[in-house]
């Protein structure tokens, strides 16, 4: 995915004010947080973009629920703060990077 692209799609998700995260988890990506946005995604999620730099809780070689998981920089710690002090917008306690779903031309932010 482009960065216009992924931009696009983050700034569509902050604009639909829809963010989906794992209360329990800090810093990781967990089957629960998969679960809950592909919930939210009416069971069409694809591809989840995740940090490098945040590991899941379970081998994100092979899909979760049919979803695809992609380890992407441009989620990383930094450049998540960029794009969150860019888009102006907050994150939950303890949440400090982003993560993205997304389906056909659809996406759901979420946070870890």
């Amino acid at each position: 995915m482009k960065d216009y692209e992924l931009y696009g799609r983050i700034k569509q998700c902050v604009d639909n004010n829809i963010m989906v995260y794992d209360e329990e988890a800090i810093l990781t990506i967990t089957k629960k947080l998969i679960y809950h946005m592909y919930d939210v995604s009416f069971d069409e999620l694809q591809k989840l973009y995740i940090p490098t730099d945040v590991f899941p809780d379970f081998d994100f070689a092979q899909p979760q629920y049919g979803v695809e998981v992609v380890r992407d920089r441009r989620f990383n710690y930094e450049e998540s703060e960029k794009m969150i002090e860019e888009l102006g917008i907050s994150l939950p306690c303890n949440k400090t990077q982003l993560v993205l779903g997304v389906w056909g031309d659809e996406s759901l932010l979420g946070a870890v």
